[in-house]
């Protein structure tokens, strides 16, 4: 287990793997008014049922992380990070795999408390958790996520994404398919939670986007969602996921980008305007 107290970003982890590590806050790594620099690092195996965040455990700490691996930790709160208590992490290029069990709250990532971490290019896939098998964002947490991919994640609220208490995340261009749950297979929002998405795909999970409760509304624009969703721009038609990484061209990936939408993609880098709408037939 790594333990960073009072540091800055000029304290650096770069290359390590941390595994089978065990405590009851942060079974990997554990930051307190930190904010280390962590690059090409694995966290696996780490954590159990009783662990605050199996990877990783952010308190008062907003590290940032790159091309880092989180798979296999286990943790009541946090399979893969926790971020607690102002915690704003800036993430990228990151993966959260198979991290928590059926009793975990936010089996990816669980943040919790003013938490509003910036994830870009990170894919969330087969993490299981009681509440946000992804996700969860809890008590005034607005994470935003661009380029993201949540597949394959279970749970028994909110497959993908968990959004309540006020907790409002901002989503743009990312993509949501075969996440499953009783409720909010893709995404759920109760309690005032009103998440902005922007050019994203919900499609193939046991049910999209579920907003349960009064005050709870998401805005949704140039989507693509099975079973249709009000709001300027969406569309409900199969995105026509293949089975593996391709480079294609606007023009061909018809039906999955609309007018309104095309004009959004054209400010992405070429690689990702290219190839959005297909980025789940690679991972799945």
């Amino acid at each position: 287990m790594v333990t960073a107290t009072g540091v800055g970003s000029t304290t650096k982890l770069s290359g390590f793997t941390i595994i089978n590590g065990l405590s009851a806050q942060g079974g990997g790594m554990f930051n307190s008014n930190s904010s280390p620099t962590v690059t090409n690092c694995t966290f696996s195996g780490n954590g159990n049922t009783t662990t605050s965040g199996g990877g990783m455990f952010n308190f008062q700490s907003s590290p940032t992380v790159t091309n880092c691996t989180f798979s296999g930790n286990q943790a009541i709160w946090g399979g893969g990070v926790l971020n607690y208590n102002n915690s704003s992490p800036v993430l990228t290029n990151c993966t959260f795999s198979g991290n928590g069990d059926s009793s975990s709250q936010g089996g990816g990532m669980f943040n919790w408390n003013s938490c509003s971490p910036i994830l870009t290019n990170c894919t969330f896939s087969g993490n299981t958790a009681a509440q946000g098998g992804g996700m969860l964002n809890e008590v005034s947490s607005s994470p935003k996520l661009a380029n993201c991919i949540f597949s394959g994640n279970s749970a028994t609220y909110a497959g993908g994404m968990f959004n309540y208490g006020s907790s409002s995340p901002t989503l743009t261009n990312c993509t949501f398919s075969g996440n499953s749950a009783a409720q909010g297979g893709g995404m759920l929002n109760q309690v005032a939670s009103s998440p902005v998405l922007t050019n994203c795909i919900f499609w193939g999970d046991s049910s999209e986007i579920l907003d349960d409760e009064v005050g709870s509304a998401s805005v949704v624009t140039y989507c693509d969602i099975q079973g249709g969703y009000i709001g300027t721009g969406n569309i409900n038609a199969s995105p026509l996921f293949v089975p593996r990484r391709v480079t294609i061209t606007l023009s061909q990936a018809l039906p999955a980008l609309m007018p309104g939408a095309t004009l959004r993609f054209l400010g992405l880098p070429p690689i990702l305007r290219e190839t959005h709408a297909f980025w789940m037939a690679w991972w799945i």
